[in-house]
């Protein structure tokens, strides 16, 4: 096989995941949507921490440490299409002359340094992978095991 090299372009960020949230606790009602697109939480939906902070009229951080209970989260994950295919793919064909570079970035913070130190563990480059002043694109998932 002739030597090959991919490079990847695109989205890295933290996933938390809190995985025994009460969808029904008083702290996730007060937050929960009243219509679609009100930026108010709703099961099995993505919605972005600047709309929630509007539908409250409070700050992002003060709201999920209401719903958490100010628990840490159950588990941190890497996330992102990009550099997750990146990592699988590389994984995949390391025994084949191929190598992968992934161009992208990470904010200067606790978890763009979580996700350097898993990153730094796989067979992908990072050589162009920027870190940029501000925080690390991440998903806070809420999960609750009794909700269906």
């Amino acid at each position: 096989m002739k030597n090959l090299k991919v490079s990847v372009t695109g989205c890295s960020l933290a996933d938390f995941l809190y995985a025994d949230i009460d969808f029904n606790s008083p702290a996730f009602r007060e937050c929960a949507s009243r219509q679609d697109g009100d930026g108010g939480l709703m099961e099995g939906k993505l919605i972005f921490a600047d709309a929630l902070e509007k539908f409250k009229g409070k700050p992002y951080a003060e709201l999920l440490q209401s719903i958490t209970g100010g628990k840490a989260p159950t588990v941190k994950n890497l996330g992102g299409p990009a550099i997750v295919g990146a990592i699988n793919a590389a994984q995949i064909l390391s025994d084949c002359p191929v190598k992968f570079d992934f161009y992208g970035a990470t904010g200067d913070d606790e978890s763009g340094h979580f996700l350097r130190s898993v990153i730094a563990g796989t067979p992908v480059n990072t050589e162009h992978y920027l870190t940029l002043k501000g925080s690390t694109p991440c998903t806070d998932v809420l999960s609750d095991p009794r909700a269906h």
